[in-house]
């Protein structure tokens, strides 16, 4: 179904909310940075821009869209976290890799539940930076807030397979990564080294 409109604006409307108390301007704007692609950020203060990633972004049209933010200014980004779109678990598509002994037999079942398999956009924005934050809506485990993740790759380990047969080196994945440090946040927001943190009162 992914991120409906009303999801994004939700999104929008929450983060301006917590930033007013800290920015003497914080305004939503909509722009075609791609053909065919609206981008939603909310500009704060003079040179401050919050990038809303609340859509697909094809191929890279993510890193072009970020460069070009970039060029006017302080450039952070946000995630949706729907757990669809972005946020997407590992674990249905990768778990017989681990129950089989197979690539993934040295992580434990609970390292299993942390694993993330990124798109093209959240492994950009991952290369750039140390934690990727996401909006996250209320859940029935989890209230609305900004989440905060470190992450680190996940690596495929094929010793598995007897030297009788071709063994591939072992590798990081491409696509999958394993989160290993969470930090949950709903106070009044402020920007600091383009990332969300909690504002000092």
């Amino acid at each position: 179904m992914g991120i409906t409109k009303k999801q994004r604006n939700h999104m929008r409307d929450y983060l301006i909310s917590k930033l007013e108390a800290s920015a003497s301007r914080v305004e939503p704007v909509i722009v075609e940075i791609a053909p065919g692609i609206k981008t939603n950020y909310i500009s704060v203060g003079d040179e401050e821009k919050i990038l809303l990633i609340d859509r697909v972004y094809p191929k890279k049209t993510m890193n072009h869209v970020y460069r070009v933010l970039q060029s006017e200014g302080r450039v952070t980004p946000i995630f949706y976290k729907d757990g669809e779109t972005f946020f997407r678990n590992a674990i249905k598509k990768n778990y017989f890799k681990k129950n089989k002994h197979l690539s993934l037999k040295n992580y434990s079942n609970q390292e299993m539940h942390r694993m993330i398999l990124f798109r093209p956009e959240e492994s950009f924005v991952s290369s750039i930076r140390d934690w990727l934050q996401y909006f996250q809506p209320v859940s029935e485990r989890l209230s609305e807030g900004i989440e905060s993740f470190k992450f680190e790759p996940v690596e495929f380990n094929y010793d598995h397979i007897g030297s009788d047969r071709f063994q591939p080196e072992n590798r990081d994945s491409e696509k999958l990564r394993i989160w290993i440090d969470r930090r949950h946040r709903e106070e009044n927001l402020e920007i600091y080294k383009n990332y969300l943190v909690g504002k000092v009162s």
